[in-house]
């Protein structure tokens, strides 16, 4: 009897110290664990105090925790503390989520023999300041590193041919070397990696998808490899140091967005030999030069559009925060969406004869705006085209304006007038002068049309209405 009332009370000490699962064998004070798939007993793990041991051969079983269900399997919940990792030869991939947020490790060892690291392996382990992966592996799963903040060295296995969606995002890596057989740079691959100053692309690499760089606020050099095809969406969008880039002859794909709100960004740069795009001083035009595709953010001042373009693109001056004048040619047909968005210090615009609509957005957010005149042959104002304008006094809505889209006005707060030229008032939402007191707001119109507009829906509500000056 006072054998067996001994023997539980080891137990139970041993449980207490290990902080592990009664389900799970107790030898020479460690916990085990049978780990591997689809035979559990092909990979064990041992816990001694907080150093982990993964011995056998063939694959570790996946888990599933917070980031997923919310529920991990028990085991893992018992490693959380765990300092060292000793995965020994013979493993050969690391499961899914296995030591995602465990915040007091700093060392791992992976030895050659693994093949596969799982998606959220290591997320979060704000602790893990190195890592050396062995060129054995040919797989690395989204997540896998994403925000251990303090990961400062870690090597890219050369056998990698894509570098899956967010597997760096938000580390401390300082430098990192693409592998030659690498194809593919994944979604916000690098995303958030502040100390990032460099990256080279090596010629293999065919595509850099969206926000791959996105928000690597340190990085000042880009080598982009002749090979390259598609710079995807924001791929660099908010580099703030990042001042210029050079579009090798082999691409054919740039989103709008690949370098939005670069702060310092001034100069694209192309082959002379690439089919699909030119430049000219900086600016990022398609290879005929008659649509304007980017200006860089960075860009200050004056901003003469040349008179060969006939279409300003989708986005193209987005987000260019110090320029204060945009002189528009005659030659413009067409100004795409968004086309001024964000434009901060943009107090007057003038749109010429030529353009027949403001698309969606165009001027929207661009608060120092105070005086923009539309051609007369506009025919329709697009949604949210002048949303957050605060610093607009007032606007000429010409003759020939049958449409105007939501909150295409809205919070434009100094708005005092507005001319109205069409002798049929518009019919247009509830919205489009939202957050606006339109009863403090004075409307000019046709002199022959002033009932028309006081029986008209929202154009009835303004303060005064007034025949045409």
């Amino acid at each position: 009897m006072k054998k067996n009332i001994f023997t539980e009370l080891i137990v139970i000490i041993c449980l207490f110290f290990c902080n592990c699962s009664t389900k799970k064998q107790i030898i020479n004070n460690s916990c085990q664990w049978n780990i591997g798939t689809p035979d559990s007993a092909n990979v064990i793990a041992i816990l001694k105090q907080n150093d982990l041991i993964i011995k056998g051969k063939g694959n570790m079983k996946n888990n599933y925790s917070s980031f997923v269900t919310g529920k991990s399997n028990g085991w893992v919940n018992e490693i959380i503390n765990v300092k060292k990792v000793t995965i020994k030869r013979g493993v050969t991939n690391i499961g899914r989520e296995i030591f995602s947020e465990c915040d007091s490790l700093t060392s791992v060892f992976i030895p050659n023999s693994v093949k596969q690291i799982g998606g959220f392996t290591f997320s979060r382990c704000s602790n893990l300041i190195s890592l050396k992966i062995p060129n054995s592996v040919t797989k690395i799963d989204e997540y896998a590193f994403a925000e251990c903040k303090n990961l400062k060295t870690i090597n890219i296995p050369r056998n990698l041919t894509k570098i899956e969606n967010y597997s760096y995002a938000l580390t401390g890596i300082s430098r990192i070397t693409v592998p030659s057989k690498v194809t593919v740079i994944g979604k916000y691959a690098f995303m958030g990696c502040n100390n990032l100053n460099s990256v080279i692309i090596p010629q293999n690499v065919i595509e850099i998808e969206e926000g791959a760089f996105g928000g690597c606020n340190s990085l000042t050099d880009i080598q982009l490899s002749n090979g390259l095809q598609s710079i995807g969406k924001e791929a660099f969008a908010k580099c703030n140091n990042l001042q210029k880039v050079s579009i090798p002859k082999s691409v054919v794909n740039i989103d709008f967005s690949a370098f939005y709100y670069c702060d310092k960004f001034t100069t694209i740069n192309v082959d002379t030999a690439n089919a699909k795009f030119i430049s000219v001083e900086g600016i990022l035009y398609n290879k005929a030069k008659d649509t304007l595709l980017i200006v860089p953010s960075g860009r200050r001042g004056v901003f003469v559009i040349p008179d060969h373009v006939i279409n300003i693109g989708k986005s193209a001056f987005e987000g260019c925060s110090e320029l204060t004048d945009i002189v528009i040619p005659s030659s413009i047909a067409s100004i795409g969406s968004s086309a001024f968005f964000k434009c901060g210090s943009l107090k007057e615009i003038v749109i010429p004869n030529t353009v027949d609509n403001i698309e969606d957005y165009t001027f929207w957010y661009c608060t120092s705006l105070q005086s923009v005149v539309l051609s007369p042959h506009t025919i329709k104002i697009g949604f949210g085209a002048f949303l957050n304008c605060y610093n607009l006094t007032s606007i000429v809505i010409p003759e020939k304006v049958t449409s105007i889209g939501f909150v295409a006005f809205r919070d434009c707060q100094r708005l005092v007038s507005i001319s109205n030229l069409s002798e049929i008032p518009q019919d247009i939402a509830e919205n489009v002068f939202e957050k606006l007191n339109l009863s403090k707001i004075k409307l000019y119109v046709p002199a022959n049309s002033i009932s028309t507009y006081q029986n008209a829906k929202v154009w009835k509500d303004f303060g005064e209405i007034l025949p045409l000056e």
